[in-house]
Formats: C-alpha cells, sequence, structure tokens
C-alpha cells in the first residue's frame, strides 16, 4: 500500500508524522483502516516509539487514543516506547 511506503531507513508517513509530532497528519493517517499503526522501521521503532524518545506528548496520546496500537512493542534492542522516553529524559512524555 502506498499509504505505508517505506523510505530508506523503514520509516512510513506514520512514522515520520509521529516523529516530527505533525498532529494533524498522524489523526489523518490514524483514520485510515488500511494504514499500519504498528509500522517498523529498520530498529524496529514504531510510530509510538518514536513519538516517545522525541517528547512528543500530544502525538504520544493521538497514538495511545487509537485501539489500533501495540503500547508495548520492543525495538532492536528491546527497548520500549516507555524506556525511550526514559532514555531520552523526555519526562512529559513518560507521565
Amino acid at each position: 500500500k502506498e499509504v505505508d511506503l517505506k523510505d530508506r531507513k523503514g520509516k512510513t508517513p506514520l512514522s515520520r508524522a509521529a516523529e516530527k509530532g505533525q498532529d494533524n497528519c498522524v489523526a489523518l493517517l490514524l483514520d485510515r483502516p488500511d494504514v499500519d499503526a504498528n509500522s517498523r522501521d529498520d530498529d524496529r521503532k514504531t510510530p509510538l516509539a518514536l513519538a516517545a524518545e522525541n517528547g512528543r506528548e500530544s502525538t504520544i496520546k493521538l497514538l495511545l487514543g487509537c485501539s489500533r496500537v501495540d503500547v508495548n512493542p520492543r525495538d532492536k534492542n528491546g527497548k520500549t516506547p516507555l524506556a525511550l522516553a526514559v532514555e531520552y529524559g523526555q519526562e512529559g512524555a513518560v507521565k
């Protein structure tokens, strides 16, 4: 599916939008049932993990509001989104 087309780092449009905190884009993409809400990039990070490690609090809330989003996926190093938020000092994201 083109909506889940990955770039050279394995990131989908949803991953990039979540990473950058582009909430309007994230919301639009999550409204589409054909979007993979748990797509993984080359580091096996999901959109939720990317939002967490970058402290995108409002994006995290959007993602957690979607029933299709896995809240505890582990990346290639075995870290969950919560662990990444702690590691990167994203105190607001941890809350």
